[in-house]
């Protein structure tokens, strides 16, 4: 492959124990051996990880079967480096953490277990990010940030000074239930040991929807809430600093949608994504399905009324607002991590979208790839994807012809001209809604190095 990123599968096949250049190898904590290799191609084709688990990915008779309750999953990555989770029983949510650093000689490391006998998985804390230390990634600082529990939240049976770390001691009942406190748990490779810190952010940002992290680069994750903020963090700093950055307001409708909860926290994915580029720089890409209501249809302007066309039940007078569809378009901001200010990149419009400067060709290379006599503006577009290098404006979208589809395919539009570059399919089949599990990613760039 030639591409510096991937457009990585967050959620790993283990029906498949193939092996190639890029396997690592390790043994959980309850001694099964687990085996990791990474299957990369070029966007807009995605990548995925394949984690073969003997005893947990197979049946007696030795054949492949895949639980969706045990399917192991990319929580993070950074540089050469990738979180992988993985459950190790059926039976309970024991969950091991393996770090995977990919190379010429690729590894799988499992980390020691979380600081708390209360936490049996690390996704409790919420987003995981992951910093690297050194060029060859051999060290690293991992970190997960959470709303800090209120009293409630905790066994009733628990005295506060063990609910909360020795930090928190000297603090006040007020302060250490302050809204706007977070906890955050860092663990350092070097030390081989989990500490955690309690930081306040104030100016509002309580209680936010914290869906991914990312590296800003000079050891700073930011915390992302994709309708709202990133809250940014020195993970390295033995007293962490953090800061916030606001995010664009969202466009019309998504705010109307997501304001009346049209856009639950798990789908808010499905219209926006926020990246750090090659170059260092922020991004943001929104999707809006523009709907406009229509007018209430004004009798005095007719000259005729039939009887089919008037209703006489209880609700006939009744307002009955309809939408219309006008298709749907797509935003992209960027700013220097440093910046007060974000930037328009692009704004366009399906109907604007083109392949090669001609409709036909666009309607030709939809038939032949998806096999549908098809417009753009006819596929279900979601979850779109920034490419992680600063210097071109494609963006990459999941698409369905019908929602009762369970193919999938994406495909990449060049803002900047304003075509339709390419239409791909995925490599896994989904009934339903289009999954949510991609995340652009840089580790194809290390594929081959040290």
């Amino acid at each position: 492959m030639t591409s510096p990123w991937i457009l990585l599968d967050t959620e790993a096949r283990t029906d498949d124990d193939r092996q190639n250049a890029t396997t690592a190898a390790s043994r959980t904590s309850t001694g099964h051996h687990i085996q990791a290799t990474l299957v990369a191609a070029d966007p807009p084709r995605d990548s995925y990880f394949c984690v073969h688990v003997p005893g947990l990915t197979d049946d007696a008779a030795g054949r492949r079967r895949s639980y969706p309750i045990l399917t192991p999953r990319v929580d993070c990555t950074g540089g050469r480096l990738a979180l992988l989770s993985v459950r190790v029983s059926r039976s309970s949510a024991a969950t091991d953490y393996f770090v995977y650093r990919a190379g010429r000689r690729p590894k799988l490391q499992l980390l020691p277990g979380v600081c708390s006998d209360k936490l049996e998985s690390l996704n409790d804390y919420g987003p995981i990010g992951l910093v690297p230390r050194g060029d060859d990634g051999e060290h690293f600082v991992l970190a997960a940030l959470r709303h800090k529990p209120m009293p409630g939240e905790y066994d009733p049976d628990t005295p506060l000074e063990e609910a909360y770390d020795e930090d928190d001691l000297g603090a006040s009942l007020e302060e250490a239930y302050d809204e706007d406190a977070y906890e955050l748990l860092v663990f350092q490779s070097e030390r081989r040991a989990w500490a955690k810190h309690t930081l306040v952010f104030g100016g509002g940002v309580d209680r936010l929807d914290l869906e991914k992290a990312i590296a800003l680069g000079g050891g700073e994750l930011g915390w992302v809430d994709l309708c709202r903020a990133i809250l940014v963090v020195d993970v390295l700093a033995e007293t962490p600093k953090h800061r916030v950055i606001p995010l664009p307001k969202l466009l019309p409708v998504n705010q109307k949608d997501s304001f009346s909860n049209q856009h639950p926290w798990a789908r808010r994915r499905s219209f926006r994504d926020v990246v750090v580029c090659a170059d260092g720089s922020i991004r943001c890409v929104e999707l809006e399905h523009c709907k406009r209501r229509a007018e209430i249809p004004d009798v005095s302007a007719m000259d005729v009324l039939h009887d089919a066309e008037l209703p006489v039940g209880r609700y006939a007078n009744m307002p009955r607002h309809k939408y219309e569809y006008h298709g749907w378009r797509v935003i992209t901001w960027t700013r220097a991590v440093a910046s007060t200010c974000w930037r328009k990149v692009g704004l366009v419009h399906v109907d604007d979208i083109l392949a090669g400067g001609d409709p036909g060709h666009t309607a030709a290379l939809l038939l032949r790839e998806i096999g549908r006599d098809l417009t753009v503006r006819h596929l279900l577009v979601e979850v779109p994807s920034l490419s992680l290098d600063g210097d071109d404006d494609i963006v990459y979208f999941m698409c369905k012809a019908e929602q009762r589809d369970t193919k999938t395919w994406v495909i990449a539009v060049d803002m900047g001209k304003k075509t339709l570059e390419e239409v791909v399919p995925i490599s896994v089949e989904h009934l339903g809604s289009t999954r949510l599990c991609y995340l652009s990613c840089a580790l194809s760039k290390h594929l081959n190095t040290d």
